[in-house]
């Protein structure tokens, strides 16, 4: 293991779920966004043990942070679907702004909240779902996301991730960081 994927989830996540949890009494949008977290694993095997045969497995998942890149992912979603219905799609989504347009989407066969980013977690949900592809709309990547979607061979595309020269993402240790999942 490298020195961006031990600093992540030895340093840098505890540290997040820490603030996050002390947070979310305070504010109401994370407390509803750790409780759906909650419910993301039992949505994925419902879905699972309603389509057996393995007919949920091989889908494209798409994630998007909140509402804007959720309505970024819809039309290619929507042409999906056009164009093979069969194809099983899943949408996750970080913020809870997403869940009322998510739950019951015309074009996602399955919606939920992205699960806390740790490698178990990641793991699970792509060895439950077995994506033959991943897009993230926008910026909204998740290092052990990608990095254990590239250990199981399945691919990560990004829709409208544009960066601006001038970000802080494409300068020092922030460009090193990125570098490793991006």
């Amino acid at each position: 293991m490298n020195f961006w994927p031990v600093s992540y989830n030895y340093l840098a996540l505890p540290l997040i779920r820490a603030v996050l949890h002390l947070a979310s009494p305070f504010v109401a949008k994370l407390s509803q966004g750790l409780k759906g977290r909650r419910t993301s694993f039992p949505a994925i095997e419902s879905f699972i043990a309603d389509h057996p045969g393995g007919q949920a497995a091989g889908g494209i998942l798409f994630h998007a942070t909140s509402v804007g890149e959720y309505l970024q992912a819809a039309p290619l979603m929507q042409e999906i679907k056009r164009v093979d219905s069969s194809v099983p799609l899943y949408l996750s989504f970080f913020s809870p702004s997403v869940e009322k347009r998510a739950t019951g989407c015309c074009h996602a066969d399955l919606a939920f909240y992205l699960p806390e980013d740790t490698r178990t977690n990641m793991r699970r949900m792509i060895g439950l779902l077995a994506p033959r592809l991943i897009v993230v709309s926008k910026f909204d990547i998740w290092p052990n996301l990608v990095w254990v979607a590239a250990g199981e061979g399945v691919p990560v595309a990004v829709t409208a991730g544009t960066l601006s020269p001038d970000s802080g993402r494409v300068r020092g240790a922030a460009a090193s960081f990125h570098r490793s999942f991006y």
